[in-house]
This record gives structure tokens, C-alpha cells and sequence, in this order.
């Protein structure tokens, strides 16, 4: 297979009993990105983890919350089973990803790391949908193939889901949005994809996007999360997004986009946990 540009790495994990916290909180997400850049630098470089925790830059990672380990992984579970998700969105990261989970890597099987004080052991990886839905390993040409390929050519809304709370960046200074409107979502999505994947999309697509896609239906609620700096508000629940013109090549291109949010993320944040986002009926697998 060609290297992967596209990784999304699920660490299984279990809590030591003798580790509970006395107090259990809602938000690990920078503490899990400090654990990523930790195993990053033990496993390919300290210049590269340096550089991906620089501010002002569109990130080529994502890292989760703390999750649940259960069928539906928006409940709140008491098991102590959960899990963690990196992803990458080009191949250096994608190579030193993979480095940190090969055999004696700070995050092979069996490894126990510190996250906040709780000492979680690593009890499976998986990278592969059939290891874990989340999981998967891709290219940017894959996905932009398995759309066009794919069979559902017709007049489908893209239906997304967000599994953490996820907010957007407004013109207005120092404010945000917390609503996933079309032209924040796949705005967001754009600009990722611009940055890293070297695929032209159509030269509308904005335009395209502003004019021609709605919010068609939708059941969210907003969450507040206390990040330890200042609250942030964002979204949780689903959405469907539609067009009338389904047959433009920009619409195609909307849902290379959304299928790339399983690696992405959507809106600000996703390094320390926010905008985990996915789509359904994307690509046949």
C-alpha cells in the first residue's frame, strides 16, 4: 500500500483501579494532546513535536477527549474501558504515529500511560474499520477515488455527526460559533484540505456552498466544556446538509470533504479534542 497520508489510530485503553481520580473530569483533550506530542517525540523526533505543538497554524493532527469504550460512544459509561484517537493528515505524522505503536513504542500494546494522574494501560491498537469503527488509514487521492466511485450518485443529504463538542471560528473578534451552518462546517474542512492533500476542488466550491447547500434537519444540543482556560461552547448530535443541484461537480466535492472529517475533524480545536466529527454513506466500503 502506498505510505499513508491519512491515519486514524484508536488506543484502547483500561483505567488501573488503583489510579481512579478522586474527582473524574469531563475534558482530557490537552492532556491527551500533551501524550501524543510525548509519544511523537519519543518516536520520531523532538524537532517534529516541537513543530506540531507551534501555535497559529492549521494542524496536521487531531486528538480525542477521553471516550467511552461502549456500543454507543456519545453515553456516559462507568466502565473503566475507554479509548483515545489520533489522527493524521499527511505522511510524516501518519509515519510517526505508526512509530509510536510498533513493538516497545510509548504507545505499543501493553504500554500504561499517565494521563492527568490516571494511569491507563493499552490494552488494544487498532487502524483499521474492522478493528474499530473510528479507525482507518487512507490517501487523499483514495478518498477523492472512493467518492467519485462510489454509488451513491444521487440525491442524498450528507448527514454528519458529532461525537464532541465542536465550534467554529466567527468574523467577529473574539467570538465563536457554536451552530455547524454549511459554510463553517465545510469551510473548515476546505481549509485542511487545501492545506495538505496537493487535490484542486472546483473553483465554486464557496460559492457554491454559501448559495446552494442548506441545513436541512438536524438534532444537536449544545455542551460547555471547562478547558482550565475559558469555557468553550459547542455542538453535539447530528445534522443533514442538502442541495437541489446534486449533479454539480461541487457537490461531489462537499462529499470528498466530508469524508475526509473522519481524519480532520471539524471546526477549531480538534488538536485538543474537539470537532470529532463524522459521515455517513460517504464511500462503499
Amino acid at each position: 500500500m502506498t505510505r499513508p497520508e491519512l491515519l486514524s489510530l484508536i488506543l484502547r485503553l483500561r483505567l488501573q483501579k488503583s489510579s481512579f481520580p478522586a474527582e473524574k473530569k469531563d475534558w482530557y483533550g490537552r492532556a491527551a494532546q500533551a501524550l501524543c506530542l510525548s509519544a511523537i517525540k519519543q518516536a520520531s523526533s523532538a524537532e517534529l513535536s516541537a513543530r506540531l505543538h507551534s501555535p497559529n497554524q492549521i494542524r496536521p493532527y487531531t486528538v480525542s477527549n477521553l471516550m467511552p469504550d461502549t456500543d454507543d460512544v456519545r453515553s456516559q459509561a462507568s466502565d473503566p474501558t475507554c479509548f483515545l484517537r489520533f489522527t493524521a493528515l499527511n505522511q510524516e505524522v501518519s509515519a510517526a504515529m505508526l512509530a509510536a505503536i510498533a513493538d516497545d513504542g510509548p504507545l505499543a500494546v501493553e504500554q500504561t500511560l499517565n494521563l492527568s494522574g490516571m494511569h491507563l494501560q493499552i490494552i488494544d491498537v487498532a487502524i483499521n474499520p474492522d478493528q474499530h469503527p473510528w479507525a482507518g488509514v487512507s490517501t487523499y487521492e483514495q478518498i477523492r477515488d472512493q467518492v467519485r466511485l462510489s454509488s451513491h450518485h444521487q440525491p442524498l443529504p450528507i448527514r454528519f455527526e458529532y461525537y464532541s463538542p465542536t465550534h467554529f471560528k466567527t468574523t467577529i473578534p473574539k467570538s465563536g460559533s457554536a451552530v455547524p451552518l454549511p459554510h463553517l462546517v465545510f469551510g473548515s474542512l476546505y481549509s485542511r484540505w487545501q492545506r495538505y492533500a496537493g487535490i484542486e476542488m472546483p473553483a465554486s466550491l464557496q460559492d457554491f456552498i454559501l448559495t446552494s447547500v442548506k441545513l436541512e434537519e438536524f438534532d444537536l444540543r449544545t455542551k460547555e466544556i471547562d478547558t482550565g482556560r475559558f469555557p468553550r461552547i459547542g455542538s453535539l448530535g447530528w445534522c443533514c446538509y442538502s442541495t437541489s443541484d446534486w449533479r454539480s461537480p461541487c457537490w461531489t466535492a462537499l462529499r470528498m470533504l466530508a469524508a475526509f472529517a473522519q481524519y480532520a475533524g471539524v471546526g477549531k480545536e480538534t488538536a485538543v479534542g474537539f470537532g470529532q466529527a463524522f459521515a455517513e454513506q460517504l464511500i462503499a466500503r
